[in-house]
């Protein structure tokens, strides 16, 4: 069974080191559906990919739990 992959990126703001962005990944993992996330520190986001559809209020709440702020999702 082939599943189709879906991208996002988030944008992410107050991340500044790689403890920052292993925090982001795990918890990003964490979410249902979402299989791979890649953060880029430099641009300030994560780039997620992901199974089945994801709520985007979910990866909100989750980010903002962490003390960083979602700036921005966008699609692909």
């Amino acid at each position: 069974m082939l599943f189709n992959k879906n991208k996002k990126t988030i944008y992410i703001e107050g991340m500044m080191c790689n403890h920052c962005a292993k925090k982001v990944e795990t918890t990003l993992l964490s979410i249902n559906n979402i299989t791979k996330v890649k953060v880029n520190l430099e641009n300030k986001c994560a780039i997620i990919t992901y199974t089945d559809k994801v709520n985007d209020e979910e990866i909100k709440e989750k980010i903002s739990n962490l003390d960083y702020k979602v700036t921005d999702i966008k699609e692909g």
